[in-house]
């Protein structure tokens, strides 16, 4: 794994993704740095966009959503595809937002109830 730069930002839904100095790809490990100093292991779900950084001089960077871990404490199979997944963000039809399956992209049987 070689060393990438990224910290965190917010996307455009309101989440926290990753910006990356460079190409960034889906499910590559980067470390990620906070405004603190310190520093996370995060997984790219998805690539947002890549392009020309305006506003640091111009280098290739990529905005990136993240994958979630599923809570250690949790031992749950996901009722729909029947894996053990991490979880990602995701929107129903009515725009509601919840963590879902990062396998089949589907909400929990419990958060479904709500949407």
């Amino acid at each position: 794994m070689s060393k990438v730069e990224a910290t965190y930002t917010q996307l455009r839904d309101g989440s926290w993704g990753a910006k990356v100095a460079g190409k960034a790809t889906p499910n590559s490990t980067i470390t990620v740095t906070k405004k603190s100093g310190e520093t996370k292991q995060e997984v790219i779900y998805k690539v947002l966009w890549s392009g020309n950084d305006k506003y640091n001089g111009g280098g290739v960077v990529s905005i990136c959503s993240l994958q979630y871990s599923t809570p250690k404490s949790s031992k749950e199979m996901c009722a729909d595809c029947g894996q053990r997944p991490g979880v990602v963000m995701c929107s129903d039809s009515s725009g509601i937002r919840a963590l879902c399956c990062s396998s089949c992209a589907r909400m929990s049987s419990y958060e479904r109830s709500f949407a």
